[in-house]
């Protein structure tokens, strides 16, 4: 719950911060406003890229945290990065890393703890984006372009009403993958290091986000088979906080409930393996907006819709016992200039 005291005192391990970040600019929205649809280029429609709009922003809020930290007085050991499993989120991570450690003031000092080595993309299953009925109908039907919850019946329809309209959906038009659990299109974290790595090679290259010859080397870099080394994501951690236990799949979805119980066991969990820390989580705008629901005990509406690469800080007391919301949606990094973003392109 919200208190009213969000000083951090250096050098006290009673009091930690994490900051909580969506993703940056998705590629199939993109595409999708620019009358072009995704889906059918790919082979993984659950798992969009970013654009390199959205690389940007990652990397402008990077540059940001330094400010952050400083404004915000949270503590200077910040050691950790952790990501939903889901590419653009590991983009994002591993974008918001370099931005951060480009910035000048990490380098001035080389002894500030801020500076630090280079920090890797943990992978955290339990900060996957919502498995929800509305996640699945985006990607798993034969007409979806990734709109959330399309061809839905809205969200006051009655639980017959929604009931009624799943039956009328043959399964046999449902993508294969959907009607499987959802842990088999988990990948294992070497799988997630070669797909980031295929894609990061992709956009240090020139190209428009939807054109035909842009797509089909963007859907080629989730093909390759021959796993890649990855600087960017951590190998060794490999058991997640939160595992997705349920095996969730097209009519068997996640509940609005068990997505925030997971979503707040992982912040939890943070703050009593992170005491005294400042870490980063990146994850999804349900998740985000929602977790800001669970921490400070305010309706969702105080906090608004997530937006891209949006950043709420939450400092937490005696390992997560207490929280105080220090900042929430906020964007401000995007109304800077991003020419140095563009390094990380290089």
């Amino acid at each position: 719950m919200d208190t009213n005291s969000p000083n951090v005192t250096e050098g006290d391990v009673s009091t930690g911060a994490v900051v909580v970040i969506r993703h940056g600019e998705r590629l199939d929205y993109t595409c999708r406003d620019a009358g072009v649809n995704w889906i059918p280029t790919t082979s993984e429609p659950w798992n969009p890229p970013l654009t390199r709009n959205g690389l940007h922003q990652a990397f402008s809020v990077g540059e940001m945290l330094h400010q952050h930290i400083e404004v915000h007085d949270l503590p200077r050991t910040f050691k950790h990065v952790y990501s939903s499993p889901l590419l653009r989120c590991v983009q994002t991570s591993a974008a918001l890393i370099q931005g951060f450690e480009s910035t000048s003031s990490a380098k001035a000092n080389p002894t500030d703890t801020l500076a630090g080595p280079m920090r890797k993309v943990k992978v955290e299953h339990g900060l996957i984006e919502s498995l929800n009925e509305s996640w699945y109908r985006s990607w798993c039907l034969p007409a979806s372009d990734s709109t959330w919850g399309f061809g839905g019946i809205g969200f006051q329809a009655s639980s017959s009403e929604r009931e009624a309209a799943l039956e009328a959906i043959n399964d046999d038009e449902v993508h294969a993958r959907a009607r499987r659990p959802v842990q088999q299109i988990l990948h294992p974290v070497d799988r997630i290091a070669t797909l980031h790595q295929q894609h990061h090679d992709v956009f240090r290259h020139t190209g428009s986000d939807c054109t035909s010859q842009w797509l089909d080397k963007v859907a080629a870099a989730y093909d390759v088979k021959e796993p890649r080394s990855d600087p960017h994501v951590d190998l060794l951690f490999t058991e997640s906080i939160q595992k997705i236990a349920t095996p969730y799949q097209w009519k068997n979805f996640e509940s609005a409930e068990a997505q925030c119980d997971r979503m707040e066991k992982v912040v939890q969990q943070l703050a009593r393996e992170h005491p005294g820390e400042t870490v980063v989580v990146v994850s999804h705008g349900g998740p985000v907006t929602h977790l800001f629901e669970r921490l400070t005990g305010s309706d969702w509406t105080a906090h608004g819709p997530s937006k891209y690469t949006c950043c709420s800080i939450y400092v937490h007391r005696n390992n997560g016992a207490t929280w105080h919301n220090v900042l929430a949606n906020d964007t401000s990094h995007l109304t800077d200039a991003r020419a140095g973003a563009i390094d990380y392109m290089k």
